[in-house]
């Protein structure tokens, strides 16, 4: 055989290999050019999920529940999500005042009197805080001292933190006992924990993400948020014995005594003097607007002028079917003065549907009369809006 036709037979016989390889590629999977990237990119989107903040358990699987409070099913009864909500949704809420006197003392002086108003520290507020408030704050603690994390009181809260990290602040609202954490509460707002966005709040800049307690189902909502920031930063539970926390008794005159109530006086106390604290019959007005309202009296001060009706039933745990909010600007337009304001005249005047049966009022605006107002809630602006013009705030079961 010659050369020639050897070589041509050669070419010929590479040819065919490559048409066939070729055919056997086009028949096997495609793999993109881009495949080791997007895997790449699942493995990340993985570990970031699990770094993410927990979202609402309909969408995301939740953090871990915690041992000693076992939470409830995954699929919430909107019923309750409802009553958490509306529990919580304070108009103003990050309302958090930065400094650790009131804005203004009222200044009232009737005679040798000089009428004050008191400034309570965190200390002051647990001592005198209702028995399952400071059972909450008992079990947070007791909670968080098995991972090794530290707490430091100061006036204003309790600090949960370890080295340089701080994981949450203790604080009181109000009444309420809160917590806030170090998380982003973009995360947290339109889940099933209902957070309050503090990011605006200069003293919160670095725990954002707040929690009020204001049920039991709140309460396990709180440890859950630990265990899952203790969690993420590497903190290992370990098998503590729970210490006995004494909550001391003290009166608020010998919280005084203490220095763990100020006292802020509307002139200068001489010998002879009466102290006495404001009333906020001293500083009645024809109308006020939010802002004054929040400089002209505390919230501890607000909140004694709340009546609370005593439910004659012994089931407290109502369960309301539709719940609605309504601001004071709305029943200032709406009512005369000394009006009663109640479900049922709100229906007769159309303001809210027929089958609300819970009613929070909240603030807004100008209120320019005395109302006389019955309602399951209120935002302590609201409250302090209608005592300072002469209402009577009914907080009703």
């Amino acid at each position: 055989m010659k050369i020639n036709e050897i070589i041509i037979i050669v070419v010929w016989a590479v040819v065919i290999c490559a048409v066939i390889a070729l055919l056997i590629a086009a028949k096997l999977p495609k793999k993109s050019k881009f495949s080791k990237k997007s895997q790449q990119s699942r493995t990340t989107e993985k570990k970031t999920n699990i770094d993410k903040p927990v979202r609402d358990s309909s969408t995301q699987k939740a953090a871990k529940p915690v041992e000693e409070t076992k939470l409830e099913p995954v699929v919430e009864k909107a019923k309750e999500d409802a009553l958490d909500s509306l529990a919580d949704d304070e108009e103003q809420d990050n309302d958090f005042q930065e400094e650790e006197e009131p804005e203004r003392v009222v200044q009232v002086v009737n005679g040798r009197k000089v009428f004050v108003q008191y400034n309570y520290s965190f200390k002051a507020k647990l001592i005198l805080a209702a028995p399952e408030v400071q059972q909450q704050y008992r079990d947070i603690i007791n909670f968080v001292r098995p991972y090794g994390v530290k707490t430091s009181t100061s006036w204003k809260q309790e600090r949960i933190y370890l080295g340089r990290n701080t994981f949450a602040l203790l604080v009181f609202k109000g009444k309420k006992l809160c917590v806030a954490y170090a998380l982003d509460p973009k995360d947290y707002v339109d889940t099933k924990y209902r957070a309050i966005d503090l990011s605006e709040v200069k003293r919160f800049a670095k725990t954002p993400t707040l929690l009020k307690i204001t049920s039991e189902r709140k309460q396990k909502y709180v440890l859950e948020l630990l265990n899952y920031i203790f969690t993420n930063n590497g903190l290992v539970h370990k098998e503590v014995a729970p210490e006995e926390i004494n909550i001391p008794k003290r009166t608020k005159d010998e919280l005084i005594e203490e220095n763990l109530i100020k006292v802020y006086t509307s002139d200068e106390v001489t010998e002879g003097t009466i102290i006495e604290q404001a009333k906020v019959g001293d500083i009645i007005r024809k109308n006020v607007t939010i802002t004054e309202a929040k400089q002209l009296i505390t919230d501890d001060s607000a909140l004694e002028y709340v009546q609370v009706e005593e439910s004659s039933s012994t089931n407290t745990n109502t369960i309301y079917s539709k719940k609605d909010i309504i601001n004071i600007d709305v029943l200032s337009k709406n009512f005369n003065a000394d009006d009663l304001v109640n479900l049922e005249t709100l229906k007769e005047k159309k303001l809210i549907s027929p089958k609300v049966d819970y009613l929070k009022v909240l603030a807004r605006g100008i209120l320019d009369k005395p109302l006389i107002i019955e309602a399951q809630d209120y935002s302590i602006d609201a409250i302090k809006m209608i005592v300072l013009t002469g209402g009577e705030v009914r907080k009703v079961k």
